[in-house]
């Protein structure tokens, strides 16, 4: 892993989630967005709409809870916030932090016991079904329902360029 300043090997780590609209969306629901808001694939950048810039902001001090942070500015910010569970976790979490600074809401970030357990309880849950106990996001079972099948699939495509993702945050189609 590279060494980045901001966020040195001695703080906490979260395992990596994968970006993908399942996990995502389990990560949402888990912190106090209602199921009738979930994330899905984006298929263009073309958009004026997809290119606004977030109002509250997040600075990581957390290691690899880059999809974590992207996933807040999504829910902290727009449409999305308008339907964040009063009372629930997310609630009081964004509550919180709106009057800080970028430190002191890292630090609130890095603090939350609740954004740790229901970041935790999403890197167990992958794809279609729930990982084992002794399974995580890089486990042989994990890696075939997610990263891989994308893999699979985008090679089977053509696509040249696997270094990113990207998700959305809207209404569920469940």
């Amino acid at each position: 892993m590279t060494e980045h300043v901001d966020v040195p090997n001695t703080n906490k780590a979260f395992v990596p989630l994968e970006n993908n609209p399942e996990v995502m969306s389990h990560l949402v629901h888990q912190l106090g967005l209602p199921p009738t808001l979930g994330f899905t694939d984006i298929y263009s950048i073309d958009e004026p709409d997809l290119l606004a810039l977030p109002v509250m902001w997040f600075k990581q001090t957390i290691r690899n809870a880059c999809g974590l942070i992207g996933l807040l500015h999504a829910v902290a910010n727009g449409e999305p916030r308008k339907h964040v569970v009063p009372g629930s976790d997310l609630d009081t979490l964004l509550r919180e932090a709106e009057p800080l600074g970028p430190i002191a809401r890292a630090d609130l970030l890095y603090e939350s016991k609740a954004l740790e357990s229901a970041h935790a309880d999403a890197a167990r849950a992958v794809g279609e079904g729930r990982l084992a106990d002794d399974e995580d996001a890089l486990s042989d079972k994990a890696l075939e329902l997610g990263v891989r099948r994308f893999l699979q699939t985008e090679v089977r495509v053509g696509n040249p360029d696997l270094r990113f993702s990207l998700v959305s945050l809207g209404p569920s189609f469940d």
